[in-house]
């Protein structure tokens, strides 16, 4: 079980009235991760979200701060873990391999501190994968939402560009490595990026609400293989087409029926 400590490490107001706070949490394995929480202390009882960004690095992109700011005006607690090896968080990013354990974890830590106990998910590519991997093991979170991933996880175009531009042993992957601030275990670099089915891990969710979603202009995962996710996925399901968003959906064109969707089944 992960702990968060009391206090925050880092404490401040931002846009629509959100407390911003950056709290360590403890893994399993003893590394520490860091998280940021969007909160607002004074309305209780709001449900939360946690919020599994598209790749390595981003927990604190422009684009996930903006999206946890929507959100959190809409109604809900947010909660952003940085990746091991990426951002505030120590350790050395694996690969993905530590992702499903440590989101799991984060999920339970949600859970406790959320009166009552109302907690949803939102996986984006690689977030998906580790979203969907990971709440089998919290059935408290009752809504689930991934986008723009296929039933075999990683696309051939998203496992080549692990393979390629994130080879440490290659000037271009270090580089990569080195620009986006990631910290890579190099001896888990895969050699070989395997297929992932995403089937098993779907099974025993019980009957959690989930929200499959496509970009239709996406160039890493095509909808039918979004569509393959969504038809083995277990009911109660919807699926929601955005022709207009694509890899980092649109935060208010596709933002909106995905905050209806949380609001109407996080009660």
């Amino acid at each position: 079980m992960v702990g968060i400590a009391l206090a925050a490490v880092l404490s401040f107001s931002v846009a629509g009235g959100a407390t911003k706070e950056r709290i360590p949490l403890a893994a399993e394995d003893g590394t520490t991760l860091s998280a940021v929480v969007y909160r607002n202390g004074g309305v209780p009882h709001r449900p939360t979200v946690v919020l599994a960004a598209h790749g390595p690095a981003q927990g604190e992109s422009g684009y996930t701060d903006e999206l946890a700011l929507e959100l959190f005006v809409r109604g809900f607690d947010v909660v952003v873990w940085d990746r091991r090896g990426t951002g505030k968080s120590g350790g050395l990013w694996d690969y993905g391999r530590s992702d499903a354990g440590d989101l799991r974890d984060v999920l339970r830590e949600a859970v406790e501190r959320t009166d009552p106990p109302r907690v949803g998910v939102i996986g984006l590519g690689s977030g998906a994968v580790a979203a969907i991997r990971a709440v089998r093991d919290v059935p408290e979170v009752g809504v689930v939402v991934v986008h723009g991933v296929g039933l075999t996880g990683l696309t051939p175009i998203g496992r080549g560009w692990l393979a390629g531009m994130s080879n440490p042993d290659s000037m271009v992957g270090r580089w990569v490595l080195a620009f986006r601030g990631i910290r890579a275990d190099a001896a888990a670099f895969p050699r070989v990026v395997p297929k992932v089915d995403l089937r098993e891990a779907m099974r025993g969710w019980g009957r959690r609400r989930t929200l499959v979603s496509a970009g239709g202009h996406d160039d890493l995962v095509r909808v039918e293989e979004v569509r393959a996710l969504f038809d083995a996925a277990p009911a109660p399901k919807e699926w929601l087409m955005a022709d207009s968003i694509g890899g980092e959906p649109d935060v208010h064109r596709w933002g909106m029926p995905v905050e209806d969707f949380l609001r109407t089944h996080l009660r």
